[in-house]
């Protein structure tokens, strides 16, 4: 569980995966405002028990946005609080040198 602010607090479900290669942890987000009600914000993987750290919280209009990062990605998890659907986008470092704006800004090939 997460203190936000005053009305708000983000309730952190985890689940803990390990293989031989690497370990894992699926959390699954609920944002519970000050009068009980539950927003499911959506899940996210992580690949160390610091998680906590690597979370922002915003809301812009009528999106709730946690934004978050991991060693290999950064994940925005949008959930508009009228409608309650759900919308993600996962975001690698590598896709960049694929991107058309960020070659016109870095003048990259």
């Amino acid at each position: 569980m997460i203190k936000i602010d005053d009305n708000r607090t983000l309730h952190c479900s985890e689940t803990y995966n390990a293989d031989m290669a690497a370990v894992f942890y699926d959390v699954d987000f609920i944002l519970e405002d000050k009068s009980n009600k539950n927003l499911k914000l959506s899940s996210c993987t992580f690949g160390d028990d610091n998680w906590e750290k690597k979370i922002k919280l915003h809301t812009i209009a009528d999106w709730i946005v946690l934004a978050v990062s991991d060693n290999s990605y950064a994940k925005i998890l949008m959930t508009n609080k009228c409608s309650e659907q759900n919308k993600d986008t996962t975001l690698y470092p590598i896709d960049l040198r694929y991107d058309s704006i960020w070659k016109t800004v870095h003048n990259a090939n």
